[in-house]
């Protein structure tokens, strides 16, 4: 029988691991466009947050929201800095160097003293010159071209992004909301990622992935912004739901806008 302390672990460690392997598929599969959009969806900052309001109050909630929400920019930073290193590098340099901007950038985050309407100042102009800097996924549908593919190079990657997730949710019990908000959208599936479908696919398919979670990603800002403003009023529960669908609208309007332009 599972010990109950360790569930919460499991299902963070489970999903991140889906996450991944579901992304590089959709990217292998069905091209970078869906690559983008699996990954950016809240299944992993997802079951983090409803994890955490079993054991917080709705104002500890409401504050980590914001500090996720505030967070995206380093975010941004992150895939941009991927997308250039991607074609150029590779794939453990490319990870790495990733990472290091993510780590600089939110290090310089932390510092400023964040109000709603600063982090969605500061947040939606990240994105937006993110998207300024790197084309759109192409329209291509159907399977990517292999690149020497191993049949262990997914549950490998898998196994990784979830011990990485144990390690982040076993520590953030013993941090405040800001830590713990940054902690919950760490770039842990993005770099898992981003080795899978460079390892797998080459560096251009990996930087046109990057590409398309840039483009993705302000659905989920938006369910955090959702999160900080509801989760006090309405209660964790309620608010979780709400920021829920609030991150899945534009996902939806990506989707529904690229049906119809293919059309």
């Amino acid at each position: 029988m599972t010990d109950p302390l360790l569930l919460p672990v499991l299902v963070r460690m489970a999903t991140a691991a889906t996450v991944v392997v579901g992304a590089s598929l959709a990217a292998e599969r069905a091209g970078p466009f869906w690559g983008g959009i699996v990954v950016s969806l809240p299944v992993s900052a997802g079951p983090a947050y409803v994890l955490l309001s079993m054991q917080q109050d709705s104002s500890f909630i409401a504050a980590s929201a914001l500090s996720s929400l505030a967070s995206f920019p380093a975010t941004a930073a992150f895939l941009l800095a991927y997308h250039w290193l991607a074609p150029r590098f590779g794939t453990i340099i490319t990870a790495l160097a990733a990472l290091a901007v993510w780590l600089i950038v939110v290090t310089v985050l932390r510092v400023v003293p964040w109000t709603p309407l600063l982090a969605v100042a500061v947040t939606s102009a990240s994105f937006a010159l993110g998207v300024w800097l790197t084309p759109p996924a192409p329209r291509r549908e159907g399977p990517a071209p292999s690149a020497g593919k191993q049949w262990f190079d997914l549950p490998l990657r898998a196994v990784a992004v979830a011990v990485l997730v144990a390690t982040v949710v076993t520590f953030s019990g013993f941090l405040g909301p800001g830590v713990v908000g940054i902690a919950a959208i760490a770039p842990v599936a993005s770099v898992s990622l981003g080795v899978t479908v460079q390892s797998r696919l080459g560096g251009e398919i990996t930087a046109a992935t990057m590409a398309a979670t840039l483009r993705s990603m302000p659905g989920i800002a938006c369910g955090f912004l959702v999160l900080h403003l509801v989760a006090v009023p309405l209660g964790s529960p309620l608010g979780l739901f709400v920021a829920l669908v609030a991150s899945l609208v534009w996902p939806v309007i990506l989707i529904t806008m690229r049906a119809r332009a293919r059309a």
